[in-house]
C-alpha cells in the first residue's frame, strides 16, 4: 500500500539511521522494519463510498546496543508524533492524522545478545471512491 511505503520513506530521510527501514518484519538479524498490524478498521462510511480509514502500524528495530535502539526508537516516535503532512505518491489517500499508541519500548532480549524495540502508531487517513482504485 502506498501510505506504508510513504511512511518508510518519511523514516529514511532521517539523518544517522542506524539502519534503513524496510517494509516487512524483522529477521534474527539487526534491522530497523515497518508494517500494518492487527487492529486496522475503516471508521466511517458514507453512501457514496467515501472513507474514513484507521490503520495500525508498528515499527521494531532490532540490535546488540540497547542505547542505540531505544534513541533510534524515540527520534522515529518524535519524528512520527509532529507529522502534519504525508503525501501519497499515486493519490490514493488522504493523509488526516497519526496518533502513537505505543510508545517506545523493550519487547525482547535474547541469548544472542539482540535487543529489539517496538512502537505501535495508527494513521487516519481518508479516500474518496475513485481513489480506492489507485490502492
Amino acid at each position: 500500500m502506498d501510505l506504508t511505503e510513504m511512511l518508510a520513506t518519511k523514516i529514511n530521510e532521517m539523518q544517522n539511521l542506524p539502519y534503513p527501514c524496510v517494509i516487512n518484519y524483522l529477521s534474527e538479524n539487526e534491522g530497523l522494519a515497518i508494517y500494518p498490524v492487527v487492529g486496522s478498521a475503516t471508521e466511517f462510511a458514507d453512501w457514496a463510498g467515501n472513507l474514513t480509514k484507521n490503520i495500525k502500524y508498528e515499527i521494531q528495530m532490532r540490535g546488540t546496543d540497547p542505547q542505540l535502539c531505544t534513541n533510534t526508537m524515540w527520534r522515529i516516535a518524535s519524528m512520527l508524533d509532529s507529522l502534519e503532512k504525508l503525501d501519497s505518491k499515486n493519490g490514493s489517500y488522504i493523509f488526516q492524522d497519526l496518533n502513537i499508541d505505543n510508545e517506545p519500548s523493550l519487547t525482547d532480549a535474547d541469548t544472542s545478545g539482540h535487543f529489539q524495540y517496538t512502537l505501535g502508531f495508527s494513521v487516519q487517513i481518508y479516500q474518496t471512491k475513485g481513489m480506492l482504485n489507485n490502492g
